[in-house]
């Protein structure tokens, strides 16, 4: 709460400054009467709202009046018409939002009331939503494949997605393709002993044959 406290007045100093107030009138009146104003019994609970969970916006039309009522005196030159305190409350409400995300304690006390109202949400389902009816509605919506833009037949298909679904092979031996090189790259390997392999046609197509005859077996079952 310091911390965001302390922002609250540099922000409304430097509002102070973008509405062309003195430098010797902020240190000499505006500071002490701001450092009073955020202790307010009437301001605290304004500030402190915005550390509530759900919090998108404080009253600073509240701010404003108890700053009027109470806190602002005559001859001072405060830019009145100029201040803008709707943008003073929201870049600290912002402020307040990154504070609460950068301290773990404070992160975890705003998950734990978040899991919360999350927990009291789900138990207040209508007595009458069948959730499993819901389930088969999508399944029957969305579980087959759509055809109706390509096929113009008007034929009925019914492909179910998860028969499409195609599991990944290996085989142990490795792939021909390894060979499959440029020419002149194939050249320049062999003329500097890196590719001692037979590249004619006749060992690519051996390769080949010695590949496929290899078992292929399931990705996950090999891994």
């Amino acid at each position: 709460m310091a911390e965001a406290i302390g922002f609250f007045i540099r922000r409304f100093v430097k509002e102070l400054q973008f509405n062309d107030v003195p430098e010797t009138s902020i240190e000499h009146h505006f500071k002490k009467a701001i450092q009073g104003f955020v202790r307010g019994r009437s301001v605290r609970p304004i500030l402190g709202k915005a550390f509530d969970k759900d919090c998108k916006q404080i009253d600073f039309v509240q701010l404003q009046q108890i700053w009027t009522q109470q806190y602002q005196v005559a001859g001072w030159q405060f830019p009145a018409e100029e201040f803008d305190w709707r943008g003073v409350a929201k870049e600290y409400v912002v402020e307040v939002k990154g504070i609460i995300k950068a301290n773990p304690e404070l992160r975890s006390i705003l998950e734990a009331e978040l899991l919360e109202e999350i927990a009291r949400n789900t138990t207040q389902f209508s007595p009458g939503f069948d959730v499993a009816k819901y389930r088969d509605s999508l399944q029957c919506s969305y579980g087959s494949l759509k055809l109706s833009t390509i096929d113009t037949t008007d034929q009925q298909y019914q492909i179910k997605l998860w028969n499409l679904f195609i599991e990944q092979t290996i085989r142990e031996a490795l792939p021909p393709i390894r060979y499959e090189l440029p020419i002149d790259l194939k050249r320049q390997l062999q003329d500097q002993g890196q590719l001692e392999a037979d590249l004619s046609g006749e060992a690519l197509e051996l390769y080949r044959r010695e590949y496929f005859q290899q078992p292929a077996r399931k990705v996950l079952e090999a891994l």
